[in-house]
């Protein structure tokens, strides 16, 4: 692809380092009041996931097994979301999220998109570990 081509698609150039620079969020919650039997649904987390305007690229996976760790993966477009779930841990979760900024500006969609969660899960700890910047 070209710059020409870059330009005429309105997306921004690679050497604009700021446009492309992504950024992962990982938080963990313990304590959370949803029990296991209210896990949400895909069809809830896919919810979550259009109402902050990220677009799911792909295929959007939810894993409950009988026992142990449960699971939700979605592709996002420049993005990809990961939940991982403990309920028989104290009903802790790991939310891993990976942005990037090509096209358009995402971190104040990641941020809405965390929020949605602890509004949803309602930890009573959170630990987030720091944004970290990736080089694309």
């Amino acid at each position: 692809m070209d710059l020409e081509h870059l330009e005429r698609e309105g997306l921004p150039s690679p050497e604009r380092k700021d446009a492309v620079m992504g950024r992962t969020h990982t938080v963990n919650f313990y304590g959370c009041e949803v029990a296991e039997y209210k896990m949400p649904s895909q069809a809830q987390l896919d919810s979550f996931i259009k109402m902050v305007e990220f677009k799911i690229d792909g295929e959007s996976k939810l894993h409950r097994g009988k026992e142990g760790p449960q699971f939700y993966h979605a592709g996002l477009l420049e993005s990809h979301l990961h939940i991982d779930w403990w309920p028989d841990r104290s009903n802790g979760l790991q939310i891993t999220l990976h942005y990037c900024n090509y096209s358009r500006d995402n971190a104040d969609r990641a941020r809405m998109l965390l929020e949605l969660m602890r509004g949803y899960f309602k930890p009573t700890k959170i630990f987030e570990h720091n944004a970290q910047e990736v080089p694309m």
